[in-house]
């Protein structure tokens, strides 16, 4: 009979053992990377306001499980195809407008037991969109519909600060705002429309004036660059008219002086047996009488030339 009761006595503790292992396994919970959680009873339905947990494997027992929350920021995009459309609003012209913007918000981990309590089943996010979007509504009362394109950057300041405002009471903080876009009316974008080409209009015709000055200075520049230019052609040309004039005349001055050199040479010489005047006659003949350049007239009229050049 011991045998048996021993064999029996050594499977419960086994069992026991085996069930043991069992249980404490499954008192261990485990966090991701991009998770944060509170330990919440499952018999009391309360949670451990001490201690907030952080990814990991973690031993909480076999009562408790954990009510996770994700530690990426989160994203809420007002557009046509977002979370929600476009926040409409009035202008305090008054103009309807229209506008999409995206925010990026974080939870205060450090502020979860908080949260828990004012939003049990996690629906904060709802909540947090209705506020921004009445906090964009105001904001928008508050500008005129030409500050939402010459003062963008104030518009989306003020917007981003009334949005933070209405998230703390969710325990969250905004980590980024921005406005994407912005649809007015047809009348007020025609407005618009019409006062850019005005301005362009007039920016245009402007420069075209400024052109026309500039040719004009131009003109002018050319016009007494080319009076510079004849000037300076014409005293070119008279000086070296007068230079080649001189040349000329130098040069005749010196064949003159050769030739008369020779004539008086010859003349003094007398050995060829010629007399003044029977020289003069070669002269004549040699000189004027068969150049190209002379015709000889023959008369008794003494006003006539006898030679003159054709």
């Amino acid at each position: 009979m011991a045998r048996p009761i021993t064999l029996c006595f050594t499977g419960c503790f086994t069992c026991l053992i085996l069930v043991g292992v069992i249980l404490f396994g499954c008192s261990f919970a485990v966090l991701e990377l991009d998770e944060v959680g509170l330990k919440r009873s499952t018999t009391s339905n309360t949670i451990d306001q001490s201690q907030i947990y952080f990814s990991g494997r973690h031993f909480i027992g076999l009562t408790n499980t954990f009510i996770k929350y994700s530690r990426r920021w989160g994203i809420i995009d007002f557009a046509t195809n977002g979370d929600r459309g476009l926040i409409s609003g009035k202008t305090n012209d008054p103009s309807n407008i229209q506008i999409g913007v995206s925010i990026m918000y974080r939870i205060r981990f450090e502020m979860l037991p908080k949260l828990y309590l004012l939003y049990p089943g996690r629906q904060h996010r709802n909540d947090m969109m209705t506020s921004a979007q009445t906090a964009v509504s105001g904001v928008i009362n508050t500008f005129s519909y030409d500050d939402f394109f010459k003062r963008r950057d104030v518009v989306q300041s003020r917007m981003a600060q009334a949005i933070a405002n209405a998230f703390q009471r969710f325990y969250c903080e905004l980590t980024l705002f921005q406005l994407n876009s912005i649809v007015l009316e047809n009348r007020i974008e025609d407005s618009i429309l019409a006062q850019e080409i005005n301005k362009r209009d007039a920016i245009t015709s402007q420069q075209r004036q400024s052109i026309q000055v500039l040719q004009g200075q131009i003109n002018v520049v050319l016009a007494s660059a080319s009076s510079d230019v004849q000037k300076l052609t014409s005293q070119a040309n008279a000086q070296a008219t007068e230079i080649i004039a001189q040349g000329q005349a130098k040069g005749d001055a010196k064949i003159y002086d050769a030739r008369s050199s020779g004539y008086k040479q010859f003349l003094d010489s007398g050995d060829l047996g010629f007399k003044e005047n029977e020289f003069l006659t070669w002269l004549l003949y040699d000189e004027v009488l068969f150049s190209p350049n002379m015709t000889v007239y023959a008369g008794s009229d003494s006003s006539v030339s006898i030679l003159t050049s054709a």
